[in-house]
């Protein structure tokens, strides 16, 4: 009985021996084949990580559109006969850009036959974009006030509406049609110009 069991155990012993030479043997071919595999990974992932701080989006600036301008134009006046901005003469113009949807834009009429006029109008905007995400044109409308100093200094309520159309990192072109309410009398005007881009407080 103890011989068998003698028996028994080299042979579990043998067994075992073998066992452990051919694994240690598969592992290290599967740790020879594995190895390419964990360095290709490592680099794929060393790749993926810096991609994106390698690359820049062009259009990076445009996903937030938030322009500052100022700039001169022309007047043209379509109707009344009260305040400058019913005149066919020069102005003065601007764009106070808070964020991409609202800002405010002034404008001051001179050289005409009416006193000179500041039109001031806090607008809101939905900037249209392309396909590449470039702003295209920035249409607008909202009111304000007319500021107008005769005898006395006035105030008249104001509906500006028009579109700021970027034409160049530096330069933004304009076109807005301004109605104020006065007493009696409606007074229009339509105002063509173009702002130089700026960073301010509130420009980008």
């Amino acid at each position: 009985m103890k011989k068998i069991n003698y028996n028994l155990i080299q042979f579990i012993i043998l067994i075992f021996s073998a066992a452990a030479i051919i694994f240690e043997s598969d592992y290290k071919a599967l740790g020879e084949t594995l190895a390419p595999l964990n360095s290709k990974k490592c680099n794929l992932a060393q790749a993926i990580q810096i991609q994106p701080t390698s690359q820049t989006n062009p259009n990076e600036q445009d996903r937030h559109y938030q322009q500052s301008y100022i700039g001169v134009g022309g007047n043209l006046g379509i109707s009344g006969d009260a305040t400058g901005i019913k005149d066919n003469n020069f102005a003065i113009l601007g764009k106070t850009a808070f964020t991409e949807n609202f800002a405010l834009h002034d404008a001051t009429t001179i050289f005409g036959d009416s006193t000179a006029t500041s039109a001031l109008a806090l607008t809101g905007s939905i900037p249209i974009r392309n396909g590449a995400g470039q702003v295209i044109a920035s249409p607008f409308i909202g009111g304000g006030t007319l500021i107008r100093v005769t005898s006395k200094f006035k105030l008249d309520p104001l509906l500006s509406a028009g579109v700021d159309v970027p034409i160049s990192k530096e330069l933004t072109g304009t076109f807005r049609v301004n109605v104020g309410f006065l007493n009696n009398n409606t007074d229009a005007g339509l105002l063509i110009g173009i702002g130089y881009n700026y960073s301010g407080l509130f420009g980008k």
